[in-house]
């Protein structure tokens, strides 16, 4: 079985090549958009790089496992912007990270935006949330 050990938004991660442990730069939890960015349309492509870094680990060490999971963007009104899933394969190594990288978003106005991290349990059984993070998007008063 595999364990969500934590999931971050940043702008960037690093890993080194030796010690293979991981940088994260630029924690991500708030942006702020020029106040007309919704003027003229709700569904706005903002060019901002993200990523979201989730670190996994075997819930038995000594036990291999394998499962699916899936990343789900919701918008302030709930509904569902981007859904990716991905393989997390612990058949190597007790730990892993995975890096989605994200190139831009489309946003549908100010508010709270929400990143679920979901695991499926065994098979095509249902997903669980594992991880629920935040992202506030604020207009600016000028």
């Amino acid at each position: 079985m595999v364990e969500h050990l934590w999931t971050v938004l940043c702008s960037k991660s690093l890993v080194d090549v030796e010690s293979q442990n991981i940088s994260l730069m630029e924690v991500i939890d708030e942006i702020t958009l020029p106040a007309q960015t919704f003027a003229e349309k709700n569904n706005v492509p903002v060019n901002l790089q993200i990523e979201l870094v989730t670190c996994w680990r075997r819930s038995n060490l000594s036990q291999p496992g394998k499962t699916r999971a899936r990343m789900v963007l919701t918008g302030p009104n709930g509904k569902t912007l981007e859904e990716q899933a991905y393989s997390v394969d612990l058949t190597e190594g007790p730990r892993r990270r995975t890096r989605i990288r994200i190139p831009g978003l489309n946003l549908t106005g100010p508010g709270t935006y929400t990143f679920q991290v979901e695991l499926q349990s065994i098979g095509n059984g249902p997903w669980m949330k594992v991880a629920k993070l935040p992202l506030d998007v604020m207009l600016s008063e000028s």
